[in-house]
């Protein structure tokens, strides 16, 4: 017969030391392990310790201990079985417990008249059946981390022990089958020392360690008796299992953390002042404690879940991702099971300011046609939750209901990339390669509009090193028809090379766009004289904007959408005080002829936008005859520049790097030359084809029209 008085510890939470306490469990052994333990074969199991010492038990432990948790914790099996069958009734009642447990004793090796004994026990009215809770090193560090009470406990380390034994789990599926839920939540409550209402209100679908998941199958899953609440998660035992410190983090294990940020803070530049107010709110409600809940809204590939990582990494916090899937893969369920495991990890880090959530493709959950009106109240009660600091992710709100969208604290709609940051993240993804400014320039121009373009260009990059293809011609094959913002003859565009005249300096226009001045521009001139290069250069080189649009651009709109796209053009630059371009405008209001019934109501609302556009406006136009057909267009505008083709003054510089650059011997160029830029470029390859500069005297002679109206043709 053995006193388990002398052998058992009664540690308080304050007590627990942050190692295990160098005692020796009741067999005598230290850090004794569990080789069945699945995914670790030697895992280590809590040791024997209750918070109330047993009384003494007919039962002898000498046995080889095979099993290392089962015998470890007989004591407390043993105790808690024979206090079940103390509740337990009849004899008949109790025959289906009686099987279950001689079938065990034969299965571990327990002594043979166990049974007995414990029947035996059971039936002694002398016995003190005050309830002994086992101190479980584990699930006190749980309670730490998560400020449980007591009683909250209590059900955690019962879960754990049906979860974990094979004695108790058979004592829970005999009051499972053979008690109504009443007389199951009467006895479990008289077994682990609760009120019988207390244990239905933690027991309940809406117990936070419940929602937690912490105590059995989660909120959504089919719980139908308080037995099935004690079926603990694999992931939260084996946490408990294998706790060595007080202070161990035991969501490590349980939680999900996302991926580092691959962007920072600074790459979000272009969202201006939306961005120091969001990360203002984001450190405040961090070291406050006053939790947010932010939307972000943008097409896929704006950056949104970035953002909501490099938000999270600059104020130090922690996140967390709610999965997308759920495992079972049933699409019906999947909704209910991602607002249940946001709920729970809402409850997990709900003491844990510094830790935030990111719950992405929310649209999946928040669709209004997905969810019936007897869902929306539930919905909109999770969404009103402020216990963890949460960022919502999705592409659109199209579907959302308007109930939801009231219960964010804060709406970003994404824009896409403005021009300066598309050439700062192109320059860090292409660091290593050897790219040309100019490409990187005309790229950012109009061929990328996301982070998530760029980090493409990056991976391709990356791909392609050891395939002996460069870079360049990569970007070559990946963006067939770049805008040309380099010619191998003439260089980068240089705004002092522009011959222009008008009522204003170019460069005085040049600075009015770089500020976003209220000023609009017409630019006219001979075909090639440079017009759409100086509207591409003030666009984005100055302003920084990235709505630059070509005749060709706007013409492919459909007839019924064309006066709304153009409208939805002015309002989305005006909103961001963006620069805004018309390339060719003529081209599309002699388009407008055809494709709309009545052009001239378009071409008068045209005018008036035009007038009325705050934001600095550029239009070309490809004839000079525009001015006479389209006078409220001329008169809508502040100033109208002309480009004039150069002179033999500004040609010679151009004619004279061109010979040095090609070993070509240099000529000086004659009173008679000039030629638009574009003429100028055919010239010289021709003469690099023959490789003769004498040629280009000839070939620039304004006094030939044939020649200069062919290579203004070919241009």
């Amino acid at each position: 017969m053995f006193k388990f008085t002398e052998v058992v510890s009664f540690f308080k939470p304050s007590q627990l030391e942050t190692s295990l306490p160098d005692v020796l469990c009741h067999t005598g052994c230290i850090g004794c392990t569990n080789r069945n333990m699945k995914g670790n074969a030697m895992s280590t199991y809590p040791r024997f310790a209750l918070s109330v010492a047993l009384p003494e038990l007919p039962i002898d432990t000498s046995i080889a201990r095979r099993h290392g948790f089962e015998h470890e914790w007989l004591p407390l099996s043993f105790f808690w079985l024979a206090r079940c069958f103390h509740l337990s009734g009849n004899d008949e009642t109790k025959e289906a417990l009686r099987m279950r447990v001689q079938h065990l004793v034969r299965l571990y090796g327990f002594q043979k008249d166990l049974l007995d004994k414990l029947v035996e026990f059971g039936n002694d009215s002398t016995v003190n059946w005050a309830p002994r809770i086992p101190e479980v090193l584990g699930a006190r560090a749980l309670q730490k981390q998560l400020d449980l009470d007591e009683n909250e406990y209590r059900l955690i380390v019962m879960a754990f022990f049906c979860s974990n034994s094979r004695l108790i789990s058979a004592m829970l599926e005999f009051i499972d089958r053979t008690f109504c839920d009443e007389s199951q939540a009467d006895i479990i409550s008289q077994i682990i020392g609760i009120d019988h209402s207390l244990f239905d209100k933690l027991s309940g679908d809406d117990s936070t360690i419940v929602q937690m998941h912490l105590t059995g199958p989660s909120v959504f899953s089919i719980a139908t008796s308080p037995c099935d609440r004690f079926r603990m998660h694999e992931a939260i035992s084996h946490c408990i299992m294998t706790c060595r410190s007080i202070d161990d983090d035991m969501l490590a294990g349980v939680l999900v953390q996302s991926t580092p940020a691959k962007l920072s803070i600074a790459d979000y530049q272009h969202l201006g002042d939306e961005l120091q107010l969001l990360q203002a709110c984001i450190e405040s409600a961090t070291n406050d404690g006053n939790p947010l809940s932010v939307l972000f809204v943008g097409a896929p590939g704006s950056g949104k879940t970035e953002l909501a990582k490099a938000l999270s990494a600059s104020v130090g916090g922690k996140l967390y991702d709610v999965p997308v899937i759920c495992p079972d893969s049933k699409k019906e369920n999947n909704q209910s099971y991602r607002l249940g495991e946001y709920v729970r990890l809402a409850n997990m880090l709900a003491c844990l300011p510094t830790s935030h959530i990111l719950f992405d493709e929310v649209e999946d959950v928040l669709n209004e046609r997905k969810n019936e009106n007897k869902r929306k109240g539930w919905i909109n009660q999770t969404l009103e939750q402020r216990k963890t600091t949460t960022f919502w992710v999705c592409n659109t709100v199209h579907e959302f209901d308007m109930s939801f969208l009231r219960r964010f604290d804060y709406v970003l709609k994404m824009p896409s990339l403005d021009y300066r940051n598309r050439v700062k993240m192109m320059n860090s993804a292409l660091a290593e390669h050897a790219v040309s400014s100019e490409r990187i320039h005309a790229i950012a121009s109009q061929r990328i509009s996301t982070p998530a373009e760029v980090e493409r260009i990056k991976k391709l990059a990356e791909r392609t090193k050891s395939s002996g293809l460069t870079t360049e011609k990569m970007l070559d094959l990946y963006f067939p028809s770049t805008p040309n913002w380099y010619s191998n003859e003439l260089g980068s565009f240089d705004l002092s090379s522009c011959h222009a005249s008008g009522q204003l300096k170019l460069e005085y226009i040049a600075n009015e766009c770089q500020h976003a001045r209220n000023i609009r521009v017409l630019l006219q001139g001979v075909s090639g004289t440079g017009k759409s290069a100086l509207a591409r250069y003030l666009c984005f080189e100055r302003n920084q904007s990235t709505r630059f649009f070509h005749a060709t651009d706007l013409m492919s709109i459909p007839g019924m959408e064309f006066t709304a796209a153009i409208e939805s053009m002015f309002e989305h630059a005006a909103r961001r005080n963006e620069m805004i371009v018309f390339d060719e405008i003529d081209q599309v209001l002699i388009a407008t002829e055809r494709m709309l019934t009545n052009p001239e109501i378009f071409y008068r609302w045209f005018a008036e936008r035009v007038r009325n556009f705050a934001p600095p406006l550029v239009m070309t136009v490809s004839s000079s005859q525009c001015l006479q057909n389209y006078r409220l267009l001329s008169d809508a505008c502040d100033v109208t520049l002309e480009l004039k083709p150069w002179n033999h003054h500004q040609l010679q510089p151009f004619a004279n790097r061109f010979a040095k650059a090609n070993n070509l011997t240099p000529i000086a160029l004659p009173s008679h030359c000039s030629a638009t830029p574009q003429q100028l470029i055919q010239a010289l390859r021709q003469c690099r084809l023959h490789g003769d500069m004498a040629r280009l005297p000839t070939l620039l002679d304004h006094r030939h029209n044939n020649a200069i109206g062919f290579l203004a043709t070919v241009a």
